[in-house]
């Protein structure tokens, strides 16, 4: 996770508008706001996220950058796109960014670092 993911998803407000003149590109904007709106509660796991056409009137940007930011929301395993019906709410969600994804990371939080070894080749 990048530092400024890590930012982003701390600070973002789930009533935000998009920001056209930030430095975080407006379908991450849109990823970021209704990331935020779910884990707040707005749709639970397995319910439709609004439509594509809600979403662009709503926010006042393109369908094109409104699938990118749903899409981004499904590489992330927080929506899935159920074709000819719509977005959905993952269920279960994805564990947040304070949750522990994995033992190793468990073990950073611990205190535990990782260890590499620069190998040269001769």
């Amino acid at each position: 996770m990048t530092v400024l993911r890590a930012l982003s998803v701390v600070s973002m407000n789930p009533d935000a508008e998009i920001d056209h003149g930030a430095p975080l590109t407006p379908y991450r904007q849109l990823a970021e706001i209704l990331r935020a709106q779910i884990q707040r509660g707005d749709w639970q796991p397995g319910r439709m996220l609004p439509s594509e056409a809600q979403l662009v009137q709503r926010y006042g940007i393109a369908r094109t950058t409104v699938r990118r930011g749903l899409g981004l929301l499904a590489d992330e395993g927080w929506a899935y796109a159920v074709p000819q019906r719509g977005w959905f709410v993952t269920d279960p969600l994805p564990p947040s960014p304070e949750t522990p994804a994995s033992p190793r990371v468990a073990d950073n939080s611990a205190g535990h670092s990782p260890k590499s070894v620069l190998i040269r080749r001769r």
